[in-house]
């Protein structure tokens, strides 16, 4: 598959003593953060990366790892020396204040709250293993079902992990089916005849990043997004309220609250599980979505689009237990919002919103673009296991569009035809809806409010 990406590796404490406080949470919290300010945010401003992540993992007794991981774009491969200096600006940022305990006491009550309302686990198989890992630690026996929570705030064992993460104890790996000019593959691994080459990292690199970890930024970059740790997240649900009645008869199916020619709403309390949490399900209707291959790969782009729109806002949403998806069917536009519903109307309006006043911004065109034709690409190398559903459907729908007939109207696709082609069938759509969960059917959410 033609994947691009770089891998940091630190050599990193064991956190195994640590368990109270698991001072990596709160390093990776913050070098993976999505948010404004955040590595990744400057990153896709400047059109070189897609995704970033960033965590701890345990090797043995007394010695672990800590890796970044980085998708880039084809523009993304080529700064690999600022996108290390990037990273170190970042880290320099960090560790340049002490440990933010209000930032420890966030994770902490997400950590609770996840603990509190975590749903049974459905697969008993993967429980009994993970609970076995669980037991090899050096964990109480009263926190082996509670063991990623955070119970104290340490500041020295953060700093101590943060003095692991310096220019001159990391190893990086480049995954590129492009190498750079002047290397060439000269190793090949020994199972799958893999190439791959080791080299020294250029001092050149070496030198840029320890600029920026002494705080001396990165010479000749520009970027509109300035690098700052994160604000405290609006998402995180403080209302766990859940009017529960008792000896009542179970409602088995939902009530239809609204049916009109343009709109159809069902509602169902959650009368079972009494859970603070809730679930909006949205079919925009709409033909234009499905009825040629131009039209659906218009429809994918759109979805992309509104997404790349609200990452920085819903990245704070997600990590508090709050998601939405948006995706094209047969029959229009899937819209869903679920998790705790305290916050969850913000979100809603807001995704709505995104989606009415929805604007192209400048040089994000060209990345979505090609990270859709390049995933689209890709498919063609899968499994074939999993590429029967796809052909399944093809051959069993009355219409349905294959991998390559979509991919070809891709590559030709304009920013102008996304946004004509939307504002052409909003002002066709039909809107099916289903409220489920912690809500009320005197404040159930309707679409067209904003649309």
């Amino acid at each position: 598959m033609e994947t691009r990406s770089l891998t940091y590796t630190f050599p990193f404490l064991d956190e195994d003593p640590l368990f109270e406080s698991q001072p990596s949470r709160y390093v990776g919290h913050l070098i993976g953060h999505e948010g404004p300010g955040s590595i990744l945010a400057q990153l896709r401003d400047v059109g070189w990366a897609t995704s970033l992540s960033a965590g701890q993992q345990r090797i043995c007794g007394g010695s672990g790892m800590f890796q970044v991981s980085i998708r880039l774009t084809e523009a993304g491969i080529k700064k690999v020396p600022e996108i290390t200096a990037m990273l170190f600006q970042y880290i320099h940022i960090v560790v340049s204040q002490p440990p933010q305990e209000w930032i420890v006491k966030e994770l902490q009550n997400m950590a609770e709250v996840e603990f509190r309302y975590k749903q049974k686990s459905t697969n008993a198989g993967s429980f009994a293993s993970g609970m076995a890992s669980t037991m090899q630690q050096k964990v109480p026996r009263e926190f082996l079902l509670s063991d990623h929570k955070i119970r104290k705030f340490d500041a020295d064992a953060i700093t101590e992990a943060l003095n692991y993460l310096r220019p001159d104890n990391f190893r990086l790996a480049i995954n590129t089916p492009d190498l750079p000019e002047g290397l060439s593959w000269d190793k090949k691994e020994r199972w799958y005849g893999v190439e791959y080459t080791i080299q020294d990292i250029p001092e050149s690199t070496l030198k840029l990043a320890r600029g920026a970890f002494e705080g001396k930024g990165i010479p000749n970059f520009t970027s509109k997004v300035e690098l700052h740790l994160p604000h405290p997240n609006p998402f995180i649900p403080t209302n766990f309220e859940v009017h529960r009645k008792e000896n009542h008869t179970i409602q088995k199916i939902p009530t239809l609250l609204r049916n009109t020619p343009e709109c159809r709403l069902w509602f169902k309390k959650d009368d079972t599980f009494w859970a603070p949490k809730a679930n909006v399900y949205f079919t925009l209707r709409t033909p234009s979505v499905y009825a040629t291959p131009r039209d659906y790969a218009i429809s994918r782009m759109f979805c992309e689009l509104v997404k790349d729109a609200l990452h920085e806002y819903s990245y704070d949403a997600e990590i508090a237990g709050l998601y939405y998806s948006l995706s094209p069917n047969m029959l229009g536009f899937d819209l869903e919002v679920g998790g705790y519903n305290d916050k969850m109307s913000v979100l809603l309006s807001k995704v709505l919103h995104a989606m009415r006043d929805l604007e192209v911004k400048e040089g994000r065109w060209e990345v979505l673009k090609e990270r859709l034709i390049r995933a689209y690409k890709n498919w063609e190398f899968g499994t074939p296991y999993q590429m029967v559903p796809e052909f399944m459907r093809w051959m069993l729908s009355e219409k349905k569009w294959l991998n390559d007939e979509v991919l070809a109207e891709m590559e030709r696709l304009e920013s102008v035809d996304v946004v004509r082609n939307w504002w052409k069938g909003v002002t066709r759509l039909g809107v099916e809806g289903l409220v489920h969960g912690n809500l009320y059917k005197e404040v159930c959410p309707t679409p067209e409010i904003v649309l």
